[in-house]
């Protein structure tokens, strides 16, 4: 039997007039068809724009918004040595 379990994934982006500045792309499903997890799939911010609070506040935006849809868990994929850094702000521990 194969069960097809939905799957949300989003984006949302910063803007500075026109222009995109920032992004996060998050996805939602369940694991092990039993826990509600949010992962944060991808973080960037223009190099331009750093250090304005753009990465933590899409960060927070994503969390809210994942809490929203009732994740029991939200956590980062794939993590790298810099996003580490960051997300331990946020007490993440990486899947």
């Amino acid at each position: 039997m194969l069960l097809t379990i939905p799957l949300k994934v989003f984006l949302l982006q910063a803007r500075v007039k026109d222009e995109c500045v920032g992004a996060i792309v998050c996805k939602l499903d369940f694991h092990k068809k039993v826990v509600k997890r949010g992962y944060i799939a991808m973080l960037a911010v223009d190099s331009r724009f750093r250090k304005r609070q753009i990465g933590s506040t899409l960060v927070r935006k994503a969390i809210e918004a994942m809490i929203a849809q009732e994740a029991d868990e939200v956590g980062q994929t794939y993590p790298c040595a810099v996003s580490l850094r960051n997300y331990r702000y946020y007490y993440f521990q990486p899947f």
